[in-house]
């Protein structure tokens, strides 16, 4: 599905944090674009969820297309002739706000995820390791198999649903690591995994 489909907004992290570079939110303009995969996590009363959150070098990033999107930056101004002035992308923006600044959000924005039933199964797993903490690829898989009545799954069925992650950051996969502790892989690249982990307090091989 392109960005032509979605609502977009950028954030910017604080000076500390520049080396992760711009981020793009999104939002879909149209629930009825999505197939009978999607699902709603948290209630919205506006009807506006978040559906991504993507690093610059995100190859799971929707790719543009040339059309009429609707773009809004972090200044709200106005990009493509339109303006975007999005209770959702507030929203979120205060989260990462808050999570830059060493807190721990207490909410969570709406969410929109669009996968197969095994990636939204591993990505509302994320959902449940904690700030400051940090699981395994190996660990996921077993928790992941024993939820699909299995007698076990690889570790690399687990990498490739977090490659695919749409909501890096507020839905966790930089917390899950190799069994000795490496970091392995990171859709947005080591060094921003690293990053996250470092802010959280957490030090990896």
């Amino acid at each position: 599905m392109g960005l032509d489909k979605f609502f977009v907004s950028f954030y910017t992290p604080p000076a500390d944090f520049s080396s992760l570079g711009k981020i793009t939110l999104l939002s879909p303009k149209n629930f009825d674009d999505f197939d009978k995969s999607f699902v709603l996590l948290g209630e919205s009363r506006t009807k506006q969820y978040l559906s991504g959150i993507y690093f610059e070098n995100n190859l799971a990033k929707p790719q543009s297309k040339k059309s009429n999107n609707q773009n809004c930056d972090t200044k709200g101004e106005i990009e493509h002739g339109l303006q975007c002035d999005s209770w959702i992308f507030n929203l979120t923006k205060k989260w990462l706000d808050m999570y830059f600044g060493g807190e721990i959000p207490h909410f969570l924005p709406p969410l929109a995820l669009q996968g197969s039933s095994f990636a939204l199964l591993v990505w509302q797993e994320l959902l449940k390791i904690r700030y400051g903490s940090t699981t395994t690829y190996a660990t996921m898989a077993t928790k992941i198999a024993q939820q699909r009545g299995l007698a076990k799954m690889s570790a690399q069925a687990i990498g490739g649903a977090l490659k695919n992650n749409p909501i890096s950051i507020i839905i966790p996969c930089h917390r899950v690591i190799g069994t000795n502790g490496s970091l392995i892989g990171y859709a947005g690249g080591i060094e921003k995994k690293k990053i996250l982990l470092g802010l959280e307090n957490l030090t990896t091989t």
